[in-house]
């Protein structure tokens, strides 16, 4: 897909989650700052010029807020209870997957942090954002990360297939951050399973991630509208009792157990995603296959 090199900003008006600037100490407190620097190599008087023209490049792709409020310079995986041991693992020779990986900034933050490239996959429905990441991060001829693009809703994708042409019982765990929100219910247990099929078989693999819920769980319309023009449909909010019941039926379905652990969840202000419900939640999750 073409990527225009500046973003509409003339429409009439932009859209609320579209903020033209950013203020530099701002930037600065995004863990992207100092990847730019220390692995993409910028001179740190160039980042702001630099990832003001890589976000308008990005916009222009696909008009996420994350996007347009310059959320995607700011890393999850890190926030994770589980990242020391994930760090580790990986370190040792485990396999790790960033599902919906978009520009890759959490694969960035792990090879940053001492991350071998070749034990780290990225995964998402297409490689638009991924090949943004290239030129965002000053790195499309070292990164070295192998990237595959999956439908985690289609029964046969890289997710499912054994090597060498997909990854299907390899991986040891799975990140999956603001990920699981896009989803209906039905959506969200097919994604899960496709995830389970990438991992070995077996106790001690995990998947972790962050998302939004709600703490009146159920199906709510999406009020941004798909790039195309088309309105959004629905996307299943989960309490923490929601989500371990999603989990328990996935377990059963696969003939695995899980246990979703590190749970935590805090209140989101309204006023930041007014196109959603009141009663809004961010959920920080691990689920660990026990069985």
């Amino acid at each position: 897909m073409a990527i225009g090199l500046v973003a509409d900003t003339d429409a009439d008006p932009p859209p609320f989650y579209y903020e033209k600037e950013i203020d530099p100490e701002r930037l600065k407190e995004f863990d992207a700052y100092e990847i730019l620097i220390k692995h993409s190599g910028i001179p740190e008087q160039d980042v702001l010029k630099h990832v003001t023209e890589q976000r308008d490049k990005a916009w222009n792709v696909f008009p996420y807020p994350c996007i347009g409020k310059w959320q995607f310079l700011d890393c999850e995986i890190n926030k994770s209870a589980v990242y020391p041991e994930v760090l580790e693992r990986i370190k040792s020779g485990q396999k790790y997957l960033e599902a919906g990986c978009a520009f890759g900034q959490d694969i960035r933050k792990l090879v940053t942090d001492g991350a071998p490239p070749a034990n780290l996959i990225a995964e998402d429905l297409s490689d638009d954002l991924w090949s943004v990441g290239f030129d965002l991060f000053n790195d499309a001829s070292k990164l070295g990360v192998r990237f595959i693009a999956a439908d985690l809703q289609a029964a046969s994708s890289p997710l499912t297939m054994p090597p060498p042409e997909g990854v299907a019982g390899t991986v040891d765990m799975i990140h999956a951050s603001w990920f699981f929100h896009l989803f209906t219910r039905t959506e969200q247990v097919n994604a899960a399973r496709n995830l389970i099929q990438a991992l070995r078989p077996g106790p001690g693999t995990l998947i972790m991630g962050r998302q939004i819920g709600n703490k009146h769980p159920g199906e709510y319309g999406k009020k941004i509208p798909h790039k195309d023009g088309r309105e959004g449909t629905t996307a299943y909010r989960h309490t923490e009792e929601t989500w371990k019941q999603l989990w328990h039926e996935v377990g059963e379905s696969t003939g695995s157990k899980w246990e979703v652990e590190h749970y935590d969840e805090s209140e989101i202000d309204h006023k930041w995603v007014p196109f959603e419900p009141e009663g809004l939640i961010k959920q920080l999750w691990v689920a660990r296959r026990v069985g």
